[in-house]
Parts: structure tokens; C-alpha cells; sequence
């Protein structure tokens, strides 16, 4: 899946951005073109259990919060069939998501699997902007949905950098550590959807063996209480493996705790590695920027 800007996906303004996680639901407008948040980020628990219906509701509230700026008015999106006018949504969410197909679900209800759920979110959201009635809404929307982890990567990874223009043929491993280890690979402008490499199974300590997310994500280090010398340590033979697996000429370490990158990047030990490390920018809205690219860039895994 190409991250490349083809004709069909030149889409001028801004778009919405929806990150679906296990604790909170956040969006905001997305400048296509500056890759940056426009105006304000809108936050809103994840509804238990987060069913498909009741995250949809949730989501539709929280676009139409967004929908309300100001901003609005001014970067709206091209007009649509009918005249209508048009907009993009891309959402991101915790599963595997392929043919716009939930095929998943992590930290979210098991009701995900096998749902398609762009009709059902696009009448959550024409509900919302007709107050709550089943009325229509002329606003036109296209759906985008894709794994949480690859939206964020796409934030962080879209197809303008330096290092890509050099060379098309670049590879970048994207991971954000947070409650799992999400992951998102790209050589050059293509992305590799759904990698989930957080699940893969790494050596510990002791030799036993444990799935990557279950011995070193962020979350991990504070239910266990681990220094950072220690977390680092975890964290270091992940990265090992990873890196002996894929060869990434980089690796981008995104979520909260990146944040504090200065307490435990000087302490990886990356052996026998020439790859890059370096810290995300966008930290907590990368998935919303991501989301709202995806939905610019015509992505639909």
C-alpha cells in the first residue's frame, strides 16, 4: 500500500482524523499538507464495553465537536456529488484491518470481528448532526479505516522525508509503546499494513519465551514498576530482534513515553545494528494526523 500521493488522492485542505483506543477516542482536523493538527484536539473516553456501536456514537460526537470550529468554514474540503459538500474521514482503530474489514480486536469488543463499519459510523455521524434524529445530512463523507499502529506510522513516516527522497528504496520500522507495541513498516513511500509485530514472540531474561508487547511496552514498565535502566534493557532485545529480522535502515520509537526519551534512549544497546534510532514527533496525536492522511492519500488497506 502506497503512500504516495496519486492523482485520485490530491486532495486539497483538511480532513478529519479518528484514533480509537482502548481508554480514549481522540480527532481533529488534519492539514493534508502541513501534516499538522488544525485547531483543537477533542478527547473523549472509550465507552465500555467499546462495541462498534457505541464507539461510533462516541466518534460521531466527538467529529461533530470538530466540525464545529471555525476552522471549518475555512478549509472545507472540496464540494461533493450534488453539490454537497465533501469531506474524508480516516479513522484508526486496534485491529487488523484489511478491505476496510475489522478482522481483530484489541482492547476493544471481540462484536469488531467481521465488521465493516463505515455505514455504521456514517449514520452514527449523520445522527449527531441532525441532533439526534434520524434525519440526513448533506454533508457527503468517504470512510477510512486502518490499524492504529500504521496510522500513526503514516504521521510519522509519509513520503516527503530526506531520506526517501535519496533513496526511494529507504525502510523505516515505526513503533509506538504504549499499552502494546504497535508497529508500521515502510520501504520507501509503500507501507507493509498490519505487521502487529508487537505479537511476536522474543526471549526474556531467563529464556522463556513471550510475546514482545507482553515483556517490554510501556505499559508493562509501569505494572511492573521497572526502572528505566531495566525497562531499557527489555526494550533493547526487542529492537534486536526486530532489527535482525528486517534490517530497517531506521527505527522511529513513538508513544507517550517517547516523551521522556532522554531516560532511556542513551541506555538501548542495539548490537551489531547500523540502523538509526529516532523519537516520533507527534507523540500523542500521531494517530489522528496518520488517520486523517490515510483518509487524504485514498489508503484503505
Amino acid at each position: 500500500m502506497s503512500t504516495e500521493q496519486a492523482s485520485s488522492a490530491e486532495w486539497a485542505g483538511i480532513t478529519v482524523g479518528i484514533d480509537v483506543g482502548g481508554s480514549a477516542i481522540k480527532a481533529g482536523f488534519v492539514d493534508t499538507r502541513s501534516h499538522c493538527l488544525v485547531g483543537e484536539r477533542f478527547t473523549a473516553p472509550t465507552p465500555q464495553p467499546a462495541t462498534p456501536e457505541r464507539v461510533a456514537g462516541a466518534a460521531a460526537a466527538l467529529a461533530t465537536q470538530v466540525l464545529a470550529q471555525e476552522v471549518g468554514a475555512e478549509l472545507t474540503t472540496p464540494a461533493g456529488p450534488g453539490g454537497f459538500r465533501a469531506l474524508r474521514i480516516g479513522v484508526a482503530i486496534p485491529s487488523v484491518v484489511t478491505n476496510q474489514e475489522a478482522r481483530t480486536a484489541a482492547n476493544i469488543a471481540p462484536s469488531w470481528v467481521g465488521t465493516r463499519p463505515a455505514a455504521l459510523f456514517d449514520d452514527a455521524l449523520r445522527q449527531a448532526l441532525s441532533g439526534g434524529t434520524s434525519g440526513s445530512s448533506s454533508l457527503q463523507v468517504e470512510w477510512f479505516f486502518l490499524n492504529d499502529a500504521d496510522a500513526a506510522g503514516i504521521s510519522e513516516c509519509g513520503p516527503f522525508s530526506a531520506d526517501e527522497a535519496a533513496d526511494p528504496e529507504y525502510s523505516r520500522l515505526f513503533l509506538t509503546l504504549g499499552t502494546g507495541i504497535g508497529s508500521a513498516l515502510f520501504r520507501g513511500a509503500r507501507l507493509y499494513p498490519n505487521t502487529e509485530l508487537g505479537h511476536l514472540t522474543v526471549l526474556t531474561d531467563d529464556g522463556s519465551p513471550s510475546a514482545a508487547e507482553h515483556w517490554a511496552s510501556a505499559a508493562v514498565k509501569a505494572r511492573q514498576n521497572l526502572t528505566f535502566p531495566e525497562w531499557a534493557a527489555r526494550l533493547s532485545t526487542v529492537l534486536n530482534t526486530y532489527v535482525a529480522l528486517l534490517r530497517p535502515q531506521e527505527l522511529i520509537l513513538g508513544g507517550g513515553i517517547s516523551a521522556e526519551a532522554e531516560r532511556w534512549l542513551p541506555m538501548l544497546n542495539l548490537e551489531e545494528s547500523s540502523a538509526r534510532v529516532s523519537i516520533a514527533r507527534h507523540f500523542n496525536s500521531a494517530g489522528v494526523i496518520g488517520a486523517g492522511l490515510a483518509a487524504a492519500w485514498d489508503l484503505r488497506p
